[in-house]
């Protein structure tokens, strides 16, 4: 029996990824993987069980390695099975999260790398796949939720929690509070993206949307005396 190695693993994980995109889960099949593969279904099943444990294992490379929307892609610590690291993007983004700084200007400085980085026509495809498949299986959008908008929104949450303690924001429900900020960055372009009508965006864009959900933002949560 030959042995199982991860560029062999990589390279079918690559192609798989295309053709969910392509045909979507349900029309997507382990035989058509292995054609575009140029391999045998039988090595798919060495690696992968099934086209379901093939797409799950899709699914965590793409909460571990993407970071995905905004906040909601930021991967925890210990992701799908502990054993995917916080990807570097987004450590380098939950790192300018400093209570000890100015509010505003540490939320434009964060959002916008976040955006520029995880708002991607490339990151929409991803997320688009998923929700196809979880459509017919609960389960995938389960697993993703929960360990990927729920452990990334975790963070900004606590930040909030830190600000609203040293008096830099009015008292509130943090949670709340998080996932309103990410609507308020979200509302200008999110649901072009979900249909694939979002071009790429520049930095003058970027810029000009992470200024107005700020603002907004800072006018629900400013403190009273400030």
């Amino acid at each position: 029996m030959r042995t199982k190695t991860n560029a062999r693993r990589d390279a079918i994980l690559a192609v798989a990824k295309q053709v969910f995109e392509e045909y979507g889960f349900d029309n997507s099949s382990m035989a058509l993987i292995a054609e575009r593969l140029g391999s045998s279904k039988a090595t798919l099943y060495r690696y992968f069980v099934t086209k379901e444990a093939l797409f799950m294992e899709l699914v965590r490379d793409y909460a571990s390695a993407t970071g995905g929307k905004l906040m909601g892609l930021l991967c925890g610590p210990a992701a799908m099975d502990g054993e995917h690291p916080l990807p570097t993007e987004a450590m380098q983004a939950l790192s300018s999260l400093n209570p000890d700084g100015d509010v505003e200007a540490t939320l434009n400085r964060f959002a916008t790398e976040i955006i520029g980085k995880f708002y991607t026509p490339e990151s929409y495809a991803g997320t688009r796949m998923i929700i196809a498949a979880a459509s017919a299986n609960p389960e995938i959008g389960r697993v993703f939720y929960t360990n990927s908008h729920v452990l990334g929104m975790r963070f900004v949450e606590d930040y909030f929690t830190q600000l609203v303690a040293a008096g830099k924001l009015r008292p509130c429900d943090t949670k709340l509070a998080a996932n309103q900020f990410r609507g308020l960055l979200e509302a200008e372009f999110n649901v072009e993206g979900l249909f694939n009508v979002l071009e790429r965006m520049t930095e003058a864009q970027v810029k000009g949307i992470v200024a107005r959900g700020v603002d907004a933002f800072m006018r629900i949560y400013r403190p009273q005396n400030s």
